[in-house]
Order: C-alpha cells, then sequence, then structure tokens
C-alpha cells in the first residue's frame, strides 16, 4: 500500500526536526571546542550543514512506490 500524503508529511517533519536537533547539538559543540586555545577553526560540513534535500529512501517501503521523503541526517561532521 502507498504511504499517504499524511504519512509523508509527518515523514517530513520528523526529519526536519531531526536536522534541527543535529545543528544545535553541533552549535553547542563548536562553541564548547572555540574555549579551548589550541583550537583555531571549527567548521560543520557534510548533510548536516545543508538544506534537506528530497530522495527515495534506502527502505522498501518508499522505493517500492519510489517515494520521496526529505534526507535522513544520522551524524555530525565536525572539523576542529
Amino acid at each position: 500500500m502507498k504511504p499517504s500524503h499524511k504519512e509523508m508529511e509527518q515523514q517530513d517533519y520528523y526529519l526536519r526536526i531531526r536536522q534541527e536537533q543535529f545543528c544545535l547539538a553541533a552549535t553547542y559543540v563548536a562553541k564548547a571546542l572555540s574555549h579551548i586555545p589550541e583550537v583555531q577553526n571549527v567548521v560543520l560540513f557534510g548533510s548536516v550543514s545543508g538544506p534537506l534535500e528530497k530522495e527515495v529512501r534506502r527502505f522498501r517501503y518508499y522505493r517500492r512506490f519510489v517515494t520521496k521523503v526529505a534526507h535522513e541526517r544520522n551524524d555530525i561532521d565536525l572539523a576542529v
């Protein structure tokens, strides 16, 4: 059964909230690291640093119907 419009909206909402939480966590870590005298720069990179893009997720449920939802973020990439 194809995912409903409501299911897709809920999934996108969840992924947007997750993106915001990752960005907030990265901000806290970067601020904490910036107080260490040896640290010259802290850079956020990778998937969290950009806007959420729609893609067909790796899960069979979404691939089967070629359903696009926001990209799933799983980690924060910081260069110190």
